[in-house]
Order: structure tokens, then C-alpha cells, then sequence
């Protein structure tokens, strides 16, 4: 497994608050609650929806995944009160991750299995709530017509 680069994982922190506050920029002495939305994100991962609750799954650098919550009009939410745990490989040996709650997404408290093409069942539950599974393949192979890994690839070939 490659080691986690913190440095890295900072600057991604850094990018997505210094987009979110460059396209919120009001004064926030205004007298109404602050559920904004963050900005439109750029989505670069697997879009992952069901039950009216919309997700981007994306695999960093480092191999650790962030699931990064949105809404109906794929701008970025604030995490809530959920918690996402993915597993997948082997079935016969399955891997279990954790994911932690940060400002702006869920990250993986560990890297992924260095595989190029593994099945994942991507698990988000909310307290009180059914949870909600979102099965699919980690595909890392690069697509020739998006330059996408296959996994968050949108053209209309077949996955």
C-alpha cells in the first residue's frame, strides 16, 4: 500500500474551502440560518444517487476515497450526521473501511487495496434510517474517450 500524503490531502482541503468561500461571499450579519449550499462541485468521481440523497465518490492520489455529499443540483453539502463505511474485494476476503467525518466530505481512514478492478458496496447510513447501498466496480483502468478512470467515467460505452 502507498503511504498517505498529508500534504496533499491539506492542499485538497485547502482548494474546496478557498472555492467555498470565493462563491460565498456575503455578509453573514443577515438574520437567516446559513444552509447554503457550497459550490457547484466539479465532479471528477462516480455520482452516486438513491432515496433522494446524491453522493460523488472519488479515489484520491493516495488511494484513500472521499464521499463527498451534494444535492439535487450537484453542489457540495456539508457532511452530515451519516456514517459511510465501504467493503468490497474478495468476497471470500472482503476489506471493511471506515470513513471520517471532516467540514466538507467523509475520507477513508485507510488507503483502498492497490487493485485495479475490484466490486465495492459503498454503505451510508443515517441513525433511525434504512441505509443505503451503492454497489458498483472501482474500475481504475483509464478510459480512452474521457481520460477518466473507468470507475467515474460518464461517456456512453459500456462499463
Amino acid at each position: 500500500m502507498k503511504k498517505t500524503t498529508i500534504p496533499g490531502l491539506l492542499l485538497l482541503l485547502a482548494l474546496t474551502h478557498a472555492q467555498a468561500n470565493a462563491q460565498h461571499d456575503h455578509d453573514h450579519e443577515h438574520g437567516h440560518d446559513h444552509d447554503h449550499p457550497h459550490p457547484k462541485v466539479e465532479l471528477s468521481g462516480r455520482h452516486l444517487s438513491q432515496a433522494g440523497q446524491h453522493f460523488e465518490f472519488r479515489l484520491l492520489p493516495d488511494n484513500r476515497a472521499v464521499v463527498i455529499p451534494l444535492n439535487e443540483k450537484k453542489e457540495a453539502l456539508a457532511p452530515g450526521n451519516q456514517e459511510v463505511q465501504l467493503t468490497g474485494g474478495d468476497r471470500s476476503a472482503p476489506v471493511r473501511i471506515a470513513f471520517e467525518k471532516t467540514d466538507v466530505h467523509w475520507i477513508s481512514m485507510e488507503a483502498l487495496p492497490d487493485v485495479q478492478n475490484m466490486p465495492v458496496v459503498l454503505r451510508v447510513t443515517h441513525a433511525g434510517d434504512r441505509p443505503l447501498f451503492f454497489r458498483f466496480q472501482l474500475d481504475r483502468r483509464i478510459c480512452g474517450e474521457c481520460g477518466k478512470m473507468e470507475y467515474a467515467c460518464s461517456c456512453d460505452h459500456h462499463h
